[in-house]
């Protein structure tokens, strides 16, 4: 029989910022009550990426949750979302990876398209192809952590047997959640379609 778990959403915006006397003290803040999340038995604890944004603080939630593993022992921790088209996909396969392996395996990957157009316009990122963006980094992701070397020629992104290193520490690779608000499909492999996209709002 499934057992039900519980997790921390945690999010800090520009208005919970201005209250501390510097990023490093609301830092510090938050890895303290992701500590008393994992004493009380929390099995989950995810944060969220913003850019460009009064809404979320975390502009790096690789680095940031890197602090958070360092601090803590069992919980998992979690993106909810990187928005892809803001990174470069073998990058973030590589931060991601890095994360799992300083954590000891408990990184869950959080991946979506971003949905506040004003954050993408700010870094001059095509709003209107944020799912194809958002299709091509995935499949990169997924190839540098399960392959040698990629190769990959796609619209937005082009390597050439690039190198990925370090695979992840869980594997294949880490479980990938997906955030999605309509049951359109994308066009990705069925290995990936199968993988990341369910029924609920919420799919790992």
């Amino acid at each position: 029989m499934a057992q039900l778990a519980f997790g921390v959403w945690d999010a800090f915006g520009a208005y919970e910022v201005a209250r501390f006397p510097t990023h490093a003290d609301i830092y510090e803040q938050h890895i303290r009550e992701v500590q008393l999340a994992e004493e009380l038995g929390y099995r989950y604890y995810f944060i969220i990426e913003h850019q460009n944004s009064p809404v979320g603080q975390i502009t790096s939630p690789s680095v940031y949750l890197c602090a958070v593993a360092r601090h803590t022992n069992r919980i998992r921790l979690g993106v909810m979302i990187y928005q892809l088209p803001f990174h470069n996909p073998m990058r973030l396969a590589q931060e991601a990876a890095m994360l799992d392996h300083l954590s000891r395996g408990r990184l869950e990957f959080g991946a979506g398209l971003g949905t506040l157009e004003h954050e993408f316009m700010r870094w001059s990122i095509p709003y209107d192809e944020r799912r194809e963006m958002s299709t091509e980094a995935l499949e990169i992701i997924l190839k540098a952590w399960t392959e040698e070397s990629v190769t990959y020629a796609g619209k937005y992104w082009q390597f050439d047997e690039a190198l990925p290193v370090p695979q992840p520490y869980q594997q294949p690779h880490p479980p990938i959640w997906f955030a999605a608000h309509s049951l359109r499909r994308w066009n990705t492999p069925r290995s990936i379609t199968s993988m990341c996209l369910r029924t609920s709002m919420w799919t790992k």
